[in-house]
C-alpha cells in the first residue's frame, strides 16, 4: 500500500475533496486543508461528495418547464462501499493561503513530516463586469488564486530541494480562453499557468516537477458560487440540501449577482445562465481526480494537463491551435450569446 503523503489545499469541497478521497482510495496519505476544519464532519463531507458525483440532466431546456432531473451517483463501487472509511482517513489541517502567518506556520510542519506532493487547489471566483468589480476584488482574487499558491510553494521548497517532489497547480481552461464576466478569475489562472512554466525551469535541477492541471466546466459548487460579496446570502441562493426541481433550477438561474440596473445586465444574465446550464451538464470532478493521479504517478509528467469532456477539449483545440484571436473572441461571444 502506497503511504506517500499528499497535501491538497482547499480540500473540504469541490475538486479538492474529490481528489482527496480518490487519492486516499489509491493508497496515499492525504492531508487536506481548510480555513475552518473545526466545522467539518464526516457526514458533511460525505454529503458534499455524493452531491458532486451525482449526474443531473435538464429537461425542457430553456422552457417554462425547464427542470433538473437527478440521476445516478457516478462513483466506482469500491469507493462508494468504503466512502466513510476513506473520508475518515483524510487528515484536515487549518490553513488560509491568503495569510502569510498561517502558511508559514503550517506548511513547514507538514513538509517536515515528509510531504513531497503538493496540490495547490485552493481558489475562488468573482462574477461581474470588470467596470464594477473593484480593485479590492481583483486583489482578493489574485491573493487567493495566485499569491496564495506562491506562499505555499515558497514555504515548501526548502524541504523539497534535497528530496525532489511534485507540485501540481490547479489552474483552469479559463486561463487559456477568455470568459466574459470572469476577468479576475481568468487572469489569475493564466498567471498560475505561466508561474508553472517558470518554476519548471527553475526547479528542474532539484528534481522538482511542476505541473498545471486545467479543468474545464466541472459539476461542482464552485460554478454556482461564482459571486460578488453580496451574492449567495439572500433568499434566492442555492441550497444543496434542497430537492432538485423547477424551483431549484430557477433559483440557480436567478442568482445572478449583476443588478438589473447595470448596463451589462443583459449580457451578464445570458452568460450566467449559460454557465449554470453547462455546469449542471458538465462532467463530475472524478475526471479531475483521475487525471491528478495520472500526473503524480508519471515519471516524466507534461507541463500542462487538461481535464474536461470531449466537447470542451475539442473546443480548446480549435480556440488555441487553429483560430485567430479575433475568431476566438467571436466564437466565445456566440457561445455565451452576448
Amino acid at each position: 500500500m502506497n503511504k506517500e503523503k499528499v497535501l491538497i489545499t482547499g480540500a473540504s469541497s469541490g475538486i479538492g475533496l474529490t481528489c482527496a478521497i480518490y487519492l486516499t482510495y489509491k493508497g496515499y496519505k492525504v492531508i487536506g486543508t481548510s480555513r475552518h476544519p473545526e466545522k467539518l464532519n464526516n457526514d458533511l463531507l460525505k454529503n458534499r461528495y455524493l452531491e458532486m458525483l451525482t449526474k443531473y440532466t435538464i429537461t425542457h431546456l430553456k422552457s417554462s418547464q425547464e427542470t433538473l432531473v437527478k440521476g445516478k451517483i457516478q462513483i466506482p463501487d469500491e469507493i462508494f462501499e468504503n466512502l466513510d472509511n476513506l473520508i475518515e482517513k483524510i487528515e484536515f489541517k487549518p490553513l488560509d493561503v491568503t495569510n502569510s502567518n498561517s502558511v508559514s506556520e503550517i506548511i513547514p510542519l507538514l513538509m517536515a513530516e515528509g510531504v513531497r506532493i503538493i496540490v495547490n487547489n485552493a481558489g475562488s471566483g468573482f462574477f461581474g463586469p470588470i467596470e464594477t468589480l473593484s480593485i479590492d476584488h481583483s486583489k482578493e482574487q489574485l491573493d487567493l488564486n495566485y499569491f496564495g499558491q506562491i506562499r505555499v510553494i515558497q514555504n515548501a521548497l526548502p524541504y523539497m530541494r534535497n528530496d525532489g517532489g511534485i507540485i501540481v497547480n490547479m489552474a483552469s481552461l479559463g486561463g487559456y480562453i477568455p470568459l466574459p464576466f470572469h476577468s479576475h478569475y481568468s487572469s489569475s489562472k493564466s498567471a498560475l499557468r505561466m508561474l508553472t512554466e517558470t518554476l519548471r525551469l527553475e526547479l528542474q535541477p532539484f528534481n522538482i516537477k511542476v505541473v498545471s492541471l486545467n479543468p474545464g466546466v466541472i459539476n461542482t459548487p464552485f460554478n454556482v458560487n461564482m459571486h460578488t460579496p453580496k451574492a449567495g446570502s439572500g433568499p434566492d441562493s442555492y441550497d444543496y440540501q434542497e430537492e432538485n426541481s423547477i424551483t431549484t433550477l430557477k433559483k440557480l438561474l436567478n442568482a445572478l449577482p449583476t443588478p438589473k440596473e447595470s448596463p451589462y445586465y443583459s449580457a451578464a444574465k445570458q452568460t450566467w445562465e449559460t454557465v449554470v446550464r453547462n455546469m449542471i451538464r458538465g462532467p463530475s470532478p472524478q475526471i479531475v481526480a483521475e487525471k491528478l493521479y495520472k500526473i503524480i504517478t508519471s515519471k516524466n509528467p507534461k507541463v500542462h494537463y487538461i481535464s474536461s469532456n470531449f466537447i470542451q477539449r475539442f473546443g480548446y483545440f480549435l480556440m488555441r491551435r487553429i483560430t485567430s484571436d479575433k475568431l476566438k473572441i467571436f466564437i466565445t461571444r456566440k457561445f455565451y450569446g452576448i
